[in-house]
């Protein structure tokens, strides 16, 4: 019974910027309702861009033109497409869903603005360096670095600050997060 509760309780909202849209028009504002808006939505944008670039460069070779590359093309796509999008899905999970499984407040996605920023502008200067200066693909990943590091402090001190004795799958996230 008390397994069933954990399941069902209401969920506590955080704090939102524009609970919902209720029929109006899209607003940029509406990212900062939700942690997970705010991660899903540049996740998305990091994922559409690393196909379309992608596809590009695919097409690009297809035609005999060969695009200046500082790094392997086949590293390159591994990289974006494994570590760049992925870790802001799992941010946007862990932070809407988290605060419930491990009964804490809920995360302001204001909050996460800064580490999504860094996070995300560092894999565009990253991608754009793969191509141009190995120097600027170094510093990309260092800014892109920063972003998810304080985003996988956030969520291992949300773990840490829970009194719930089950928190392996919130605490497993966190590590994840740190070890990506």
């Amino acid at each position: 019974a008390a397994r069933a509760d954990y399941y069902t309780a209401p969920m506590r909202r955080a704090p939102t910027v524009e609970a919902s849209h209720a029929g109006g028009p899209w607003r940029a504002s509406m990212l900062l309702s939700a942690p997970h808006r705010l991660c899903f939505f540049w996740a998305g944008v990091q994922w559409a861009l690393s196909a379309l670039w992608w596809a590009a460069l695919l097409l690009a070779q297809a035609l005999g033109f060969v695009w200046p590359s500082q790094l392997s093309p086949s590293v390159a796509h591994g990289l974006w497409f494994g570590l760049g999008a992925m870790p802001l899905f799992i941010c946007g999970f862990i932070f809407t869903a988290g605060p419930k499984w491990l009964r804490r407040p809920p995360v302001d996605a204001r909050r996460l603005r800064g580490a999504v920023a860094s996070f995300t502008l560092g894999w565009l200067l990253a991608v754009a360096g793969m191509h141009l200066d190995v120097r600027l693909a170094v510093a990309g990943l260092g800014l892109a670095s920063l972003g998810l590091g304080a985003l996988a402090w956030r969520a291992a001190r949300l773990v840490a600050g829970s009194m719930q004795r089950d928190r392996l799958h919130a605490a497993a996230v966190a590590a994840a997060l740190a070890v990506m």
